[in-house]
């Protein structure tokens, strides 16, 4: 686990002493280690001695899988608890199947346990079936949510849940815990941890695809050669530059941070910046005005990604960007 000290001493602390909620809520930007550390909590919450990510040793830990602990996930077939015909998660079935779990008395842990990854997805029909179950939990239960978009979350279920937040992870954490991997140069260590954005899930992919990481030291390049081309040209490299990642705000915050970096530059601030290593000479309230437009856009991206991909190519055409 990488960075999240004071989370994870918080989480730790309630198994310690026994002090536990029956729900929580996990949230955060995405690929910043909330499900690995729920997944930790979760055996925590089910093993006989407290010990988080489980002691190993008791019988609640060893009784692999737990027949105590329920995943959701996209992967999660509700049919498995019950009669259902659903092919996909997230759904009224999912709920009802994690209401018969909690139902049902614990076999070995202390509690029953139940673990829903991407809660924002669970659908308006399955939220308002789990808010009673949320209200009035069963005895010895606890739910987890873990999201990057609780806002997608009804607010009645929210109100009802312990929120720990976890924020993007210090670059310099993530640069100590790459630079442990032997087969990655210095160079390529401070390039992973920089190309994270605080995001250790990230830096995994970065260092386990090395073709990844080419792709986004040409990202930066095309980047910072973007406002010399025609308008032609920038629609080909837009076009290319959104090929690379199928979800457009992963592709606005790669471009708000090259921007975000030009702008320290020409305040004189440097060796703040994340990515660039020298200043450019671009006018500085073009750049204030590029970034606003930009953190527009990725708002309208988490829930129009075709309007805002289509919004970025107007203003690519219309606008010094």
């Amino acid at each position: 686990i990488i960075g999240h000290k004071n989370q994870l001493a918080l989480l730790k602390g309630f198994l310690e002493k026994g002090l536990f909620f029956s729900s929580f809520l996990f949230w955060g930007p995405e690929k910043t280690g909330k499900k690995q550390i729920a997944l930790g909590f979760a055996k925590g919450l089910l093993c006989q001695n407290n010990v988080f990510n489980g002691c190993q040793d008791c019988l609640a830990c060893k009784d692999n899988p737990n027949r105590d602990f329920l995943f959701v996930s996209e992967s999660f077939l509700p049919s498995s608890i019950i009669k259902s015909n659903d092919d996909k998660p997230y759904g009224i079935d999912t709920s009802r199947a994690v209401i018969k779990f909690l139902s049902l008395g614990a076999s070995l842990s202390k509690r029953k346990v139940v673990l829903i990854d991407n809660a924002h997805l669970l659908s308006e029909e399955a939220q308002n079936s789990l808010l009673k179950i949320i209200e009035e939990p069963p005895a010895k239960s606890v739910i987890i949510l873990v999201s990057d978009k609780p806002s997608l979350i009804f607010e009645t279920v929210l109100s009802r849940t312990l929120g720990i937040y976890f924020p993007l992870v210090k670059q310099e954490d993530i640069l100590h815990w790459v630079s442990d991997h032997k087969n990655l140069t210095e160079k390529q260590a401070l390039e992973i941890s920089k190309f994270s954005f605080g995001r250790p899930g990230i830096g995994f992919n970065l260092m386990a695809d090395g073709k990844q990481l080419e792709l986004y030291r040409e990202k930066v390049l095309e980047l910072l050669s973007f406002e010399r081309q025609s308008a032609g040209q920038k629609l080909i490299l837009l076009k290319r530059f959104l090929a690379t990642d199928p979800e457009i705000s992963k592709d606005l915050e790669f471009w708000q941070a090259i921007l975000r970096d030009e702008l320290l530059f020409s305040l004189g601030l440097g060796d703040l910046s994340l990515i660039l290593s020298k200043k450019r000479e671009l006018n500085q309230k073009d750049l204030v005005l590029s970034l606003k437009k930009l953190s527009n856009l990725s708002e309208m991206a988490e829930n129009f990604p075709a309007t805002a991909e289509s919004a970025l190519k107007q203003m690519v055409l219309s606008e010094n960007l």
